[in-house]
């Protein structure tokens, strides 16, 4: 039985972070220069896309568990935007606001690990 590899985790949850900080830079600047309106779905999408990609690079590096691997990253997604809201917020976050959040994080896990073994050669 192989034991978890932290480097893969941590490997994953940094590229999930940048790329995720990446894109919600972007939409940032869409919502700044247009009229655009914000939205949940957007960031939804934009920090799911993020772990999509950081747990596909992670299961793929992976010899096993890949799944494992994506389910972790996202969920420890989410925990680290927890642990920011309240860091920078005085009020605590909404059910309403949690519930999108965790599924949309784990589920996007779980997916990218899968994209990411699909594809280990």
């Amino acid at each position: 039985m192989k034991s978890i590899e932290f480097k893969i985790l941590t490997k994953g949850l940094g590229i999930a972070i940048i790329v995720s900080f990446a894109l919600t830079l972007i939409l940032g600047i869409l919502y700044y220069l247009t009229s655009l309106q914000e939205s949940l779905f957007l960031s939804l999408m934009c920090t799911g896309s993020g772990i999509l990609i950081g747990s596909a690079i992670a299961a793929r590096q992976a010899h096993s568990r890949g799944i494992f691997y994506g389910l972790v990253i996202g969920l420890t997604f989410f925990l680290v935007t927890l642990l920011v809201h309240f860091l920078l917020n005085s009020s605590p976050p909404t059910i309403g606001s949690l519930v999108p959040k965790f599924t949309v994080y784990g589920l996007s896990g779980i997916l990218g690990s899968v994209f990411g073994v699909m594809t280990k050669k």
